[in-house]
Formats: C-alpha cells, structure tokens, sequence
C-alpha cells in the first residue's frame, strides 16, 4: 500500500514518528509473515487505511461441519461393527449406511464442538 501511494519508507518513518531502519525492519517482517498487528494497525492508521484481519473458510462451514460429522459417525460404527465381525455378528452394509446416518443426525443435533475432539 505505501508503494502504492507513493510514499516512502522515509516518509511513513516520519509520520510515524519512528527510524527509517524500523519501518524496513517492519515490511520485512510482514514480507516473512511475523510482523505484529498492532504494527500492521499502525501502518494502516499512517497511510490512513483500514486493517481488516479475517479468516475465510476453503469451504463453506457448513460443508466442513457435515464432512466432520460424516467422519466421527464413520469413526464410531467402523469400530462397532469390528467388534461385530470379530464376533461373527457383521450387520450388511446398508445397515452400516443406517447407522452411520443415524450417528451424523445426531452428532449435528449436539453440541458442534464435540465434532472436533
């Protein structure tokens, strides 16, 4: 942004009342991803910009939390029906279908941060 604007490490330096030396020190930080908000803010402030600090999904949330659920409830009927086959009690597929639908319903019905441990 300051190239931008045409304003140079000297300048910025100035109005931010600091040494020419700090201001280079900063852009590389940032050009290294280190450098600090409240430095980046007050970068923004002197070339009279706005910070905006966000993150943005991949994916929509919504898809993210479904494909979570799909996984615990995969995770969880994988390892009862284990057991069942070690016992010789396997249920069919579409029943594992079943029960893996089932287990998402309801994992998405709880609290959404039991998805995550």
């Amino acid at each position: 942004m300051r190239t931008a604007l045409g304003v140079s490490t000297r300048q910025l330096a100035t109005r931010l009342g600091v040494t020419h030396s700090a201001i280079v020190q900063a852009e590389q930080s940032e050009a290294a991803g280190s450098i600090s908000l409240a430095q980046l803010r007050r970068q923004a402030d002197a070339l009279d910009c706005e910070l905006h600090y966000v993150l943005i999904p991949r994916t929509p949330l919504a898809e993210q939390v479904d494909a979570r659920a799909e996984r615990k409830a995969r995770e969880r009927v994988a390892a009862v029906s284990h057991t069942m086959a070690l016992e010789a009690q396997r249920a069919g597929s579409e029943f594992e279908q079943q029960q893996i639908a089932a287990v998402k319903d309801e994992l998405l019905r709880g609290r959404r941060s039991r998805l995550w441990d």
